[in-house]
């Protein structure tokens, strides 16, 4: 693939899913080199690639590492929730994440709540179990919780003493995700998307996460509050690189749910629609550890330019113009917002050898966006509710994203049904 050489920084991605990053990887420049759960064909192409085990996953992480060039460890989706882990990676290699303190006060509902408390800032109440609420709607969140797995509405009864809960405030509205990028001390603003949680066409559960649209345009006043959010929440817990702040955006007025504190789903649709390098961005902020300059103020270097300004950002969000695109090779007419929807399995079935996702396999350009990704290879087993592929879009609006992820499924529907017929056969 284009964007890779041996000569380039060799990167380490774990997670529960390294597709994503490693892509994200290749467009800043790096080499990934990866350990994930699924060991998709479409990383497989680009990246030299390991299986963790299920009933390994994530303590054999740093084990599987071994004999990986040296360089830094980047941690995806689920990591967030093994500080352990992070810990153990951080003793052996340069993390390029945050540190299994942080991680403590990230993921720690109770002390993000406190922080935008004293700040003035909207947010939802948060008990626990032991003490619940006499009246209104709240929904029970695991603390260890990932991709909306395990959450519930608050029943009144109580979890076992084996799980570890929280209970949340409902609130309407709909989901959304800001991206941000911090020093530890604050964070710059890089985007919005609307989020996709429980769609029933993607066969997901009720709050599963599915996907992404953006960026979307932000009025200065989301602007403004998620920006004080962001650099509130950085500070408070020493938040470094990219971040995500999970909220419910109800009447113009974001309320948060989670804080996702390392490289989310969010960033490889935010830099197919903008041309953005966002990971080289992520690196310099571990690089200013070294006593390199802070990327939020002057990056320099191949892989670390510096961020888009204010006035930068401000006009991508609201008139979808990219002038960064002829940089990254993207086309400057194609249409401003990128959608990624998970598509998940009504049944068991098994992944075909055909089928319309195979063009995806052959893209040379870490920067085309492929209408499927995270692609299995033919004969893999999908448990019934496992995600089976993601496929992504563009639109000019939230409006014909939907419309278009919505055909996709409809016919994934119909080919997984068929397929399923041929294997049952054999």
């Amino acid at each position: 693939m284009s964007a890779t050489s041996s000569a380039q920084q060799p990167v380490l991605i774990v997670g529960a899913s390294a597709r994503a990053a490693a892509f994200s990887a290749l467009r800043a420049g790096f080499t990934p080199w990866c350990v994930d759960l699924f060991g998709d064909r479409d990383l497989a192409r680009v990246a030299t690639t390991r299986v963790i085990p299920p009933e390994d996953y994530p303590e054999s992480f740093p084990a599987l590492l071994e004999g990986f060039p040296p360089g830094p460890v980047l941690y995806a989706g689920g990591l967030e929730n093994w500080p352990g882990v992070v810990e153990a990676l951080a003793r052996r290699w340069p993390l390029w994440g945050n540190s299994a303190a942080t991680l403590a006060l990230a993921r720690s509902p109770f002390h993000c709540h406190a922080l935008l408390a004293r700040a003035g800032l909207p947010r939802l109440l948060v008990r626990e179990p032991s003490d619940p609420p006499s009246a209104g709607r709240w929904l029970l969140k695991p603390r260890s919780g990932a991709a909306g797995t395990g959450i519930r509405p608050w029943d009144g009864i109580p979890p076992s003493r084996r799980q570890r809960c929280y209970l949340q405030e409902f609130c309407p509205g709909e989901p959304h995700s800001a991206l941000f990028l911090g020093d530890g001390k604050s964070a710059l603003f890089l985007g919005l998307t609307r989020q996709l949680i429980g769609e029933i066409w993607l066969n997901a559960r009720e709050f599963q996460y599915c996907g992404n649209i953006g960026p979307l345009p932000v009025s200065p006043q989301l602007r403004e509050t998620l920006t004080a959010m962001g650099n509130v929440l950085a500070a408070g817990c020493n938040l470094r690189g990219l971040f995500g702040l999970d909220f419910m955006l109800a009447e113009g007025v974001p309320f948060l749910t989670e804080v996702n504190p390392r490289y989310t789903a969010a960033v490889e649709v935010l830099e197919y629609a903008t041309g953005w390098p966002i990971l080289a961005w992520h690196a310099g902020a571990f690089a200013s550890r070294q006593g390199k300059p802070s990327p939020l103020f002057r990056g320099r270097g191949e892989n670390n330019p510096t961020p888009p300004s204010e006035t930068q950002r401000g006009e991508q969000t609201q008139s979808g113009t990219n002038a960064l695109a002829s940089a990254s090779g993207r086309e400057s007419t194609a249409p401003p917002l990128v959608a990624k929807a998970i598509y998940y399995a009504v049944r068991d079935c098994v992944f075909p050898e055909d089928g319309p996702w195979l063009d995806a396999l052959h893209h040379e350009n870490s920067w085309q966006l492929p209408a499927f990704a995270d692609l299995s290879f033919p004969g893999t087993l999908h448990n019934e509710g496992q995600p089976v592929l993601s496929c992504l879009v563009r639109g000019e609006s939230v409006e014909t994203c939907l419309e278009q992820l919505r055909r996709v499924a409809s016919e994934l529907d119909a080919w997984f049904a068929s397929a399923d017929l041929i294997w049952s056969e054999r």
